[in-house]
C-alpha cells in the first residue's frame, strides 16, 4: 500500500453526475493527484511549507535576540543576586507569555472574524 493513493469517494455522490461537472482541467487535476504517489506528494508538500516559513522562522529567532541579550546582561549585574535576578526575569517572561500575549492573540483573533465579516458584507464602516 506504500506509494498508492486512495481516493475516497463518498457512497452518496454519483460519479457520472460528478464528472459532467468537472472541467477538463479539473479532469486532469484529479487524474493527475490520483496517480501521484503518497510520498511524493508528502514530500512536496512539506518542502514548500518549509520554504515559505523560513521567514517566519527568521523573524521569530531575531526577535528572541533582545531577551537574551538582557539576559546575559542582568547575569552580569550583580554576582551575589544574580540568581534572584535572573528568576524575577524569567517570571516575568512567562507572565508575558502566557497572559499578555493569549490576551493580545484572542481579541486579534476576535477583530480578525469581526472584520472579516464586515468587509465581506461590505460593511465598511464597521471597520
Amino acid at each position: 500500500m506504500a506509494g498508492k493513493r486512495v481516493v475516497a469517494v463518498d457512497s452518496d455522490v454519483d460519479l457520472k453526475t460528478l464528472a459532467m461537472l468537472l472541467t477538463e482541467e479539473e479532469r486532469q487535476a484529479v487524474l493527475e493527484d490520483a496517480r501521484t504517489p503518497l510520498m511524493e506528494f508528502v514530500k512536496q508538500e512539506a518542502s514548500g511549507m518549509v520554504v515559505m516559513s523560513m521567514p517566519l522562522i527568521f523573524v521569530v529567532l531575531v526577535e528572541q535576540l533582545p531577551n537574551v541579550a538582557m539576559m546575559a546582561m542582568l547575569g552580569q549585574i550583580d554576582p551575589v543576586h544574580s540568581t534572584e535576578i535572573l528568576a524575577a526575569c524569567g517570571i516575568a517572561g512567562i507572565f508575558q507569555t502566557v497572559v499578555l500575549s493569549g490576551v493580545v492573540s484572542g481579541l486579534g483573533g476576535a477583530l480578525d472574524t469581526v472584520c472579516a465579516q464586515a468587509y465581506g458584507a461590505k460593511r465598511y464602516a464597521e471597520f
